[in-house]
């Protein structure tokens, strides 16, 4: 069983004791117990102070003093005009003349909690353009771009157009290819995941999805026929449903199994219509809008029953998953009272409700529309998972909602080569999040926001280090949480230098010793006891560099890699790894995917080699599963093994996946495919940040991002831009042509 990135919670867990380790030799980094016996801190009996014996003292959050004067100023000026704003570029030219829009239909089935955003639109002209993520595809389509290779199309619904001959097609993220069999098309429906169903001139009705080679290739498969003399005239797909339209004007499901391979046709009349103008299924199986003689309807095909909408001068409805959306024949965009943020949670006035006269007496079902800002002259709208699309009379595109894959088609989202966001002055250390990125300067933190723009962070205290987007080292040494609420940890001593993991926080002390905190104790009022550290060497020290990804690993001035070897509830114990000496530079792979076992760092020497760390499958481990997450047998104590291997040499940099030669070139190795690519980083630059920052990559190329700045204070950004993820305001689509 595969196991996520939490899988470091298991990693982490400190269950039990460490005993029976052998006659090795363990120094210990902290040592010593508290007695909180009337309220006071005293040492255990037979603890004494000899020299060299270091004892712990009480640890303790306690609330900050409310004194957030030491924000002002800082590099930038508080005035908004004075702040830099980071700014890609962007197309100049606007999308035009374009007829028909449409958004690709996909669902989050696996649970890793994105929806691949792709748009689409048809021009007068016949042609197609496309922008967004499909999937894996590289680069990602941060604006329209004309897909070529295709003849002219008359008709478009998602992944998939109809040309003037009625032969389908498949845009196969911009290679198109028509499918073998899919000629004299009477109308065709796009349902989850590429599928399509399409309903021939003589009435059968078929299915089709493309399968994929090892290579990744879609493998060119026929058409399945799952019915004949349906009698339909029309299909449309919802999310695991299919409904036909028949030539009697009745209305019915075609349900099948979610779970299953392929659907099994099984005819439910849901609704016997007189004359259906339109039928469109929304983002949920509940949902299905349909216009009977000029009368919009809104049927649930669970229940069976019908509302009508009545609002005034309605043009076109359509249905999200738990809210409707209408066109006005003024043009102007209406949604329904819901809490999804492409609505701007709306919350409309009695009066907007849209009534049905015929429904008097009955408790009212009919939803309450309130109008959406910065929409006019509409009359086509396309809804995505997270993105919405609207077609205005003029022919150009709007859009608002999600950009996390370029799905919207107005700001760049995905850089590839490195692009310039502008002039950075002053130095600073940059911190990065999967949505985000802070900047320390001269004590002040800084966090850019959604449009660009640097915003100052409220904090009671200079800034020495960022450790985490809530948790801060403070100029005097102390551990600063800001968020939920600001607090310090008391009882430490002056902090040196300290790292953020899943469940606990690593800190370095002054004196030379080391104690992990585990973030629950941020919630409690009583003291508490770190955990105790212990390694096989003397350790004197901070270290030079840290990993928090999978599992913490230290860089100690001496060169060598330090990594847990035993650990439980109130120890952990860490080793130099063999076969690793002379290190410069260590690196994680941030939120990369992680298996159980495998790689899960890199290491630089100072002959300039480079090695991959790879965590072994323990001795504790699921010999059927490979997975490190312990068993109730298990639970008694966790041991791990590592493994060294050389991956490159003449590197002078490594960062995430990264590796950076002296010649300015770079290359792009992944440590599960072992992929590469190569990059060119900005001319005549020189290295002074670097940093990688990742988000479930698994996700594809648009959720990883490598920020540098040049010797001319110019910030260059490679991968997933930080900002415009997300457009409250719709905007026009632009076109790539211009870029």
């Amino acid at each position: 069983m595969r196991i996520w990135v939490l899988l470091f919670v298991a990693v982490m867990m400190m269950v039990a004791g460490c005993e029976g380790q052998g006659d090795e030799k363990r120094t210990p980094v902290v040592k010593g117990t508290i007695d909180h016996r009337d309220g006071d801190d005293r040492e255990d009996e037979g603890m004494g102070e000899e020299e060299g014996q270091p004892v712990q003292s009480s640890f303790q959050f306690t609330f900050c003093e409310e004194d957030h004067s030491a924000t002002q100023g800082g590099m930038f000026k508080e005035q908004e005009g004075n702040r830099p704003q980071l700014a890609p570029p962007m197309p100049a030219d606007m999308l035009e003349g374009i007829r028909q829009i449409s958004a690709r239909k996909w669902a989050d089935m696996a649970g890793y909690g994105f929806e691949f955003g792709t748009s689409y639109a048809l021009d007068k002209d016949g042609s197609v353009y496309v922008w967004g993520m499909r999937g894996d595809q590289e680069p990602v389509k941060n604006f329209a771009d004309k897909v070529a290779g295709l003849p002219k199309v008359k008709a478009l619904d998602g992944e998939f157009a109809l040309d003037d001959e009625d032969q389908l097609w498949y845009l196969n993220e911009g290679e198109p290819f028509p499918i073998t069999g899919f000629d004299e098309v009477k109308s065709f429906t796009q349902a989850l995941h590429d599928q399509v169903y399409v309903l021939k001139q003589n009435g059968s009705l078929y299915e089709w999805k493309p399968a994929y080679g090892e290579d990744g290739e879609p493998v060119f498969t026929d058409p399945r026929l799952m019915r004949s003399n349906t009698g339909l005239s029309r299909v449309e797909a919802g999310y695991f449903r299919l409904y036909g339209l028949k030539q009697n004007q009745e209305i019915v499901v075609i349900s099948y199994d979610r779970y299953a391979e392929h659907p099994v046709p099984d005819y439910q009349t849901l609704y016997q219509a007189q004359d259906v103008q339109e039928l469109q299924a929304g983002l949920s199986d509940e949902v299905l809008i349909i216009q009977d003689e000029g009368d919009w309807l809104i049927l649930n095909s669970l229940s069976g029953k019908v509302d009508k909408v009545a609002l005034d001068v309605l043009v076109n409805l359509y249905a999200h998953s738990d809210f409707l959306v209408a066109v006005k024949a003024d043009g102007t965009v209406w949604a329904s009272s819901s809490h999804h943020a492409l609505t701007g949670e709306h919350h409309p006035q009695p009066s907007e409700r849209a009534r049905d006269d015929s429904h008097e007496g009955e408790e009212s079902r009919e939803p309450a529309f309130a109008q959406l800002p910065g929409l006019e002259h509409i009359v086509e709208l396309a809804l995505g998972t997270d993105h919405a699309l609207a077609l205005d009379q003029q022919g150009h595109v709007w859009s608002w909602g999600s950009n996390q894959y370029g799905q919207l088609g107005t700001h760049i989202q995905h850089a590839e080569p490195f692009v310039s966001l502008g002039q950075f002055p002053g130095e600073a250390h940059m911190f990065a999040t999967s949505d985000s990125f802070h900047l320390l300067s001269a004590g002040k933190v800084w966090q850019l926001d959604e449009k660009g723009l640097f915003q100052p962070t409220s904090l009671p205290a200079e800034i020495d280090q960022i450790v985490s987007h809530e948790a801060y080292l403070t100029k005097e040494g102390q551990f600063m949480l800001a968020s939920p609420a600001c607090k310090m940890l008391q009882g430490t001593g002056r902090i040196s230098q300290a790292i953020d993991l899943y469940q606990h926080w690593l800190l370095a002390l002054e004196d030379g010793n080391m104690v992990a905190v585990d973030k629950s104790n941020a919630n409690l009022v009583q003291p508490f006891d770190p955990i105790e550290m212990t390694t096989d060497r003397e350790w004197a020290g901070a270290w030079r560099e840290a990993t928090s990804h999978v599992i913490p690993l230290l860089l100690h001035p001496d060169g060598h890699v330090y990594a847990p070897q035993a650990q439980d509830a109130n120890t952990w114990h860490f080793e130099a790894l063999p076969g690793l000496d002379q290190v410069e530079q260590i690196t994680d792979f941030k939120g990369a995917f992680y298996d159980g076992a495998g790689p899960i760092a890199r290491a630089r020497t100072s002959d300039q080699q480079v090695y991959e760390i790879y965590m072994e499958q323990g001795a504790d481990s699921d010999p059927q599963t490979g997975s490190n997450e312990p068993t109730v047998e298990q639970e008694e104590a966790r041991t791990y093994a590592y493994k060294v291997k050389k991956l490159a040499e003449d590197v002078q940099w490594i960062t995430g996946y990264l590796l950076v030669a002296g010649d300015g070139q770079a290359e792009i190795v992944r440590p599960f495919t072992r992929t590469t690519k190569q990059l060119d980083l900005p001319p005549h630059s020189r290295l002074e940040t670097l940093y990688s920052m990742y988000a479930y990559p698994i996700e594809g190329p648009g959720t990883s991002y490598y920020m540098l700045k040049d010797s001319s204070d110019t910030l260059w950004i490679y991968g997933q831009i930080p900002f415009h993820k997300w457009r409250e305001v719709p905007s026009q689509v632009r076109r790539v042509e211009s870029f």
